[in-house]
């Protein structure tokens, strides 16, 4: 089952009814600012944040199923830290769509070489 809901300007957690059948979801160019609302969706195989107001991964431990993530253009500063969020999310992870963020470590190695 899959499920798209971009572009709706949702602004607060997810916090939909859907169904734990769900193996792909599309909730990019919204306001979500966390991700709460996808617990549960153990299911869940592809996923795509991108596009949001996210300043951390926390939230989707829980999601063995996962494959496939996007999550550009949000505003991840701490790549370390959502890294290993990551790593411990979905074992099974084959696709990360991850940059562009603002990631301080690179904003740091960039001005370092300007």
């Amino acid at each position: 089952m899959k499920s798209g809901i971009d572009l709706n300007q949702i602004g607060q957690s997810l916090g939909l009814d859907i169904a734990f059948s769900m193996t792909s979801l599309n909730i990019s160019g919204n306001w979500l600012s966390n991700t709460k609302g996808l617990y549960g969706l153990t299911n869940l195989k592809k996923l795509d944040i991108s596009h949001n107001n996210l300043t951390t991964l926390s939230g989707l431990q829980k999601m063995p199923a996962l494959v496939e993530i996007h999550v550009k253009h949000n505003f991840l500063r701490f790549f370390h830290s959502n890294l290993a969020t990551l790593g411990s999310v979905a074992p099974r992870l084959t696709s990360l769509e991850i940059m562009p963020n603002p990631f301080q470590v690179l904003q740091f190695l960039m001005e370092w070489i300007d």
